[in-house]
């Protein structure tokens, strides 16, 4: 019934009426009028239409799906802070940026495997986690019946080498302090190596860390509650570099070095690597760096300086932000050459005396 007429039978307008599904999947029934003609409710249907198809396509980009994903199952789940913090920084810091504009339905798995390629440099560990957040990602949208196979599947992990972490080598120490001279993320890299502040802590250091009164950084953001709030020393060298970068400063991050990029956890690896670029430019005849050299291991480093120094377990502990003093004591029982020699030595003059009191 296309016309609509009163009591009195007075022409009041044309009526069609139209069922649709919409860009959540529920299927509606709208009614549309017009008082000049059919032709002009069949348009107004048409319009809706396109809104709606338009709304479905934004819909099925990666950006839109992955971000819903994660504040629809994540977000408010019973899960801990870390666990959100890493499926937050995965998503929108390495997923969104690569796929976020491409629909859902166009992603192939060759894309996937030449961006899992692009990673080579990172650890094992975090190539594999941005791989099961994609992996999972992509079995939602098969759930949804948006696709039908997951082009995650049989994906390759490219070439990458685990090593236990370790205390960096003199060699691999004298260039990063070659090189740290004069880059512009040098500073940060020092802060990692004689302050012990993880690669996280380093990515939310603010301004206000920095106690120039008393030469220490205070942690006020860490992945653990034993982190935060503890005090770290500051060393004169790296002060005065501070001072220096807080007359150039762009944001109240203290290690983004220009106001173009968002600092986080994308940016921080890519100041880490082109400083171990130019280190190994550097060390390109020499081979003195190794291929696990991440910037963990200048935390470990740290803490085996500590124990070399002679700085009490118990303080080093506080140092490093670790809950339990045998976290700390995994690394003190490294034990170095120099310290191995010490030790013996102390030894050898203990039981030397024991022998002449006899």
């Amino acid at each position: 019934m296309y016309e609509v007429y009163n009591n009195k039978g007075e022409f009041k307008f044309y009526r069609i009426q139209r069922t649709y599904t919409d860009e959540n999947g529920i299927k509606r029934k709208r009614t549309f009028r017009s008082k000049k003609s059919v032709t002009e409710c069949k348009q107004l249907y048409r319009k809706e239409l396109r809104i709606v198809e338009r709304a479905k396509k934004e819909k099925l980009t990666f950006r839109y799906f992955a971000a819903n994903y994660y504040y629809t199952h994540i977000q408010h789940a019973e899960l801990s802070k870390s666990y959100k913090q890493t499926y937050s920084s995965i998503i929108f810091n390495y997923l969104i940026p690569q796929f976020g504009d491409n629909n859902v339905t166009d992603i192939t798995h060759n894309e996937c495997q030449i961006y899992l390629n692009s990673l080579i440099g990172y650890s094992r560990s975090h190539i594999v986690s941005i791989k099961k957040v994609l992996r999972r990602l992509f079995n939602v949208a098969i759930r949804e019946d948006i696709i039908k196979f997951n082009p995650t599947d049989d994906l390759v992990l490219p070439f990458c080498i685990e090593h236990e972490r370790r205390a960096i080598t003199d060699d691999e120490r004298r260039l990063l302090y070659q090189v740290c001279e004069n880059h512009p993320s040098g500073a940060m890299a020092l802060t990692m190596l004689l302050s012990g502040l993880r690669p996280m802590e380093i990515q939310n250091m603010t301004w206000d860390w920095i106690d120039y009164e008393n030469h220490t950084i205070k942690v006020k953001k860490s992945k653990s509650l034993s982190g935060k709030t503890r005090c770290v020393p500051l060393f004169p060298d790296i002060e005065k570099r501070y001072m220096s970068m807080y007359e150039k400063r762009v944001s109240k991050y203290v290690f983004q070095i220009d106001s173009e990029h968002t600092w986080n956890e994308s940016r921080f690896y890519k100041q880490w690597h082109s400083i171990l670029d130019e280190m190994k430019r550097l060390d390109k005849d020499t081979n003195y760096i190794g291929d696990d050299f991440t910037p963990y291991l200048l935390r470990h480093t740290f803490c085996t300086d500590c124990q070399n120094a002679g700085v009490p377990i118990n303080i080093a502990k506080e140092f490093m932000g670790h809950y339990d003093v045998n976290t700390t004591s995994k690394i003190y029982t490294h034990t170095t050459d120099e310290m191995y020699e010490l030790c013996r030595g102390k030894l050898n003059d203990y039981y030397s005396n024991q022998i002449s009191k006899k």
